[in-house]
């Protein structure tokens, strides 16, 4: 069978769900309801990802990350089961995001992430700050448009390094996700895209991240991250039904009271 016979046959067994126009989803969980979940397969003993509203990045909430290694994504890389678009739909990946602890070597970051697959190989092109200029601890920054990814294939290739003792040996190739995706062209798709720090980050890593936001030639998909209203306890349920009761009383007086005045006049 011929291979764009075969990618044909893939790419019609996977849900398309390449974004129309411009989207965005208010996430206030991790398990995978709302479109996005952090997979226990993709954490790092000791690490986290849960979404705060103590945070300094967004008003609202925002993703916390912490540890040596998360991932916080809208699909499933390993066997893709959703469709964003061809690699070269890709126009941009952004993101919001805050370092408080840039961990082992104190030049960790959240790193943005495109999830690429093609006949059963897959990839990432991946965003960090250590590439795009640093940060500065404490402050918030963002993974920009004209930002550069690198390049991680599965099974080797070595498609984002140059070099030639193994994959990850020598230097990367940096591009923007635009350009990559170019580069990849239409064989290869979007399966997903996320968020997490690498691995090794270590355990003092802690950052901030949000308003992550892949946009493509057909529209652009967007998480922001905020904190679920607390649910009040029964206790409190009590004491508001309680006053409220007691507001509805005091109506029902004092119109009473306005009705007699009236007739008294």
């Amino acid at each position: 069978m011929k291979f764009s016979h075969v990618l044909t046959v893939a790419l019609a067994t996977v849900a398309f769900a390449a974004p129309v126009a411009a989207q965005t989803v208010d996430i206030t969980t991790l398990d995978g309801s709302q479109g996005v979940a952090a997979p226990a397969g993709e954490m790092a003993a000791g690490s986290s990802a849960t979404i705060t509203s103590n945070t300094a990045l967004d008003a609202d909430g925002s993703l916390q990350l912490t540890g040596n290694r998360t991932r916080v994504l809208n699909g499933n890389n390993y066997v893709p089961t959703t469709n964003y678009g061809a690699a070269d739909s890709i126009v941009s990946l952004t993101g919001d995001y805050l370092v408080l602890d840039g961990g082992s070597g104190g030049i960790q970051s959240p790193a943005f992430r495109v999830y690429v697959n093609t006949d059963g190989v897959r990839g990432e092109l991946i965003w960090e700050a250590a590439y795009n200029g640093g940060y500065t601890l404490g402050v918030e920054d963002s993974a920009a448009a004209s930002d550069l990814f690198w390049m991680y294939q599965a099974g080797g290739g070595c498609t984002g390094f140059v070099g030639t003792t193994g994959c990850g040996a020598g230097s990367y190739i940096l591009r923007t996700a635009e350009d990559w995706g170019n580069v990849l062209g239409s064989n290869w798709f979007v399966s997903a895209f996320g968020v997490g720090q690498g691995g090794g980050a270590g355990t003092s890593f802690n950052a901030l991240a949000d308003n992550v936001v892949l946009t493509t030639t057909q529209g652009s998909l967007g998480y922001n991250f905020q904190a679920a209203a607390a649910v009040p306890e029964p206790g409190t349920w009590a004491m508001m039904l309680v006053g409220f009761g007691a507001i509805g009383a005091g109506m029902r007086r004092s119109k009473r009271r306005s009705g007699l005045a009236m007739q008294v006049a």
